[in-house]
């Protein structure tokens, strides 16, 4: 079917629809529609107004009304401006609702009050843009007269073109201000709330999972590389007692203690005396084991001949026993290192005593091995905190103890520890230097990591830490996140 007959097929409102669409798609003529319509509300100005003053009894009807009016025009005109009226609702009985409702005074009531003020600007420019056709229409007709006129139609255009750009400007700022105060800003705050709800959910989550991990890695270290490691250096140990047990000689001597030992060739026999077929002389019979040689015969004085007087760190056997127990000590030191690093580790993944007694039980394990002297004053029950604030609060002390015994310079700490059912507050205090700042950009360590770390449970930290009047570290958190 030609498009011609499509066209003429179609509902009339549908055509109409289309050709605005058209319309509406040019930048250009969307703004000679605005100027148009300012032009024709700056005419209408005083008749307005009059109307409003003798309608004033029936405001509460009509100024919803003109609202609705200036949101339609800004929908037609491609702006964003939502009906206030609900689909299905009949007219009589939103207007009789609307102003009993917020968005008569936010939205309906600011809406008209502006757009007559202004109306104001426009009613000048248009007053202006008269003059101008008049200037021009003067000097048209004083081309076939002779006079001095010459100088009002560029007079006019110029007041016409002033009264356009005003239009212009007031149309465009017009309709910014209905699609700003057409939106809908009870579902915006509620769109608001939502998001806000779903990212303290998913930040509740995510701290639950990341505190399930550290428990997870805790307990699989414990129980599965630590005990390896530590029976790993009790069979180190066994063996090095094994091996201290081996005899100082063990076997038979060596090819160089053989020629000194005791053989058949220096024993006395028949065949060590000197005869006619010996193949030695006189010198040879030093070697031959007689009556009168004390040196040939076995097991007497001579040193180098006798197996039990060996010296024993010259011997093989010796010397590899001595380098087996050092061996033995080297890997058990190692072991013991690296078992000792793993509880550091896990320790700083989540203390298990944290777990197993709680954060005071924690806290005064810190204060022992702080390196300082540290004052303990814990009161109430911390059974009631959760996990995750249980173990930010602990890092979060730990690392105050930390600062206090490496860079105030004192002496001595006190820790004040209240633990409750709505939540805990611990407070660090010495008499050290002070001048204590937290970075800025800590990367999660330090003094700025842990105030993130409390932040993810709802805590706070506040430092206190004048130069020379000491450091106190006030932390405070919920019993359990807040979200």
């Amino acid at each position: 079917m030609p498009e011609s007959m499509q066209q003429s097929a179609m509902p009339p409102r549908e055509v109409a629809r289309r050709v605005w669409e058209r319309l509406m798609a040019s930048w250009r003529m969307r703004l000679v529609i605005l100027v148009l319509l300012e032009a024709a509300r700056a005419a209408l100005l005083i008749p307005s107004a009059i109307l409003l003053g003798l309608s004033s009894l029936a405001l509460p009807l009509t100024i919803p009304l003109a609202a609705e009016a200036d949101r339609l025009t800004a929908r037609l005109l491609g702006a964003e401006a939502p009906s206030g009226c609900r689909p299905g609702t009949p007219l009589p009985i939103w207007l009789a609702s609307r102003v009993t409702k917020r968005p008569f005074w936010r939205q309906d009531l600011p809406l008209v009050i502006s757009s007559l003020l202004m109306s104001g600007p426009s009613f000048g420019a248009g007053v202006i843009g008269v003059l101008g056709l008049r200037f021009i229409l003067r000097g048209l007709r004083s081309l076939h007269s002779p006079g001095d006129s010459w100088w009002a139609p560029p007079l006019g255009v110029g007041f016409c073109l002033f009264t356009v750009l005003v239009l212009a400007v007031v149309a465009t700022a017009r309709l910014r201000l209905i699609a700003a105060l057409s939106r809908d800003q009870d579902a915006e705050w509620a769109a608001l709330a939502q998001q806000v709800g779903d990212l303290r959910r998913g930040r509740a989550t995510l701290v639950d999972a990341f505190e399930a991990e550290r428990i997870r890695i805790e307990r699989d270290l414990h129980d599965g590389a630590q005990q390896r490691l530590t029976a790993l250096t009790m069979t180190l140990g066994a063996a090095r007692l094994s091996a201290e047990s081996l005899p100082e000689s063990a076997g038979p001597a060596g090819p160089a203690g053989s020629a000194n030992s005791a053989g058949p060739a220096n024993s006395a026999g028949p065949t060590s005396t000197v005869g006619p077929t010996s193949p030695a002389g006189p010198a040879d019979s030093a070697n031959s084991a007689g009556p009168t040689d004390p040196a040939g015969s076995a097991g007497l004085a001579s040193p180098a001949g006798s197996a039990g007087s060996v010296d024993p760190a010259s011997t093989p056997e010796t010397t590899a026993r001595d380098r087996l127990i050092s061996q033995l000590d080297r890997a058990q030191e190692q072991a013991e290192a690296a078992l000792a690093e793993l509880r550091n580790t896990v320790r700083s993944v989540r203390p298990a005593v944290l777990t197993e007694r709680g954060l005071i039980a924690g806290v005064r394990e810190l204060c022992a091995g702080a390196g300082i002297e540290v004052a303990l004053t814990a009161s109430r029950d911390d059974s009631g905190l959760s996990d995750p604030v249980s173990t930010a609060v602990y890092f979060a002390i730990s690392e105050g103890l930390t600062n206090a015994a490496r860079h105030s310079g004192a002496s001595s700490a006190h820790v004040h520890l209240l633990c409750g059912a709505t939540g805990v507050s611990a407070r660090i205090e010495d008499k050290g230097v002070g001048g204590a700042i937290p970075e800025a950009t800590g990367g999660g360590t330090g003094l700025a990591g842990i105030a993130q770390r409390l932040e993810t449970v709802g805590g706070s930290m506040h430092l206190d830490s004048a130069p020379g009047e000491g450091t106190t570290l006030l932390i405070q958190a919920p019993a359990s996140p807040p979200w």
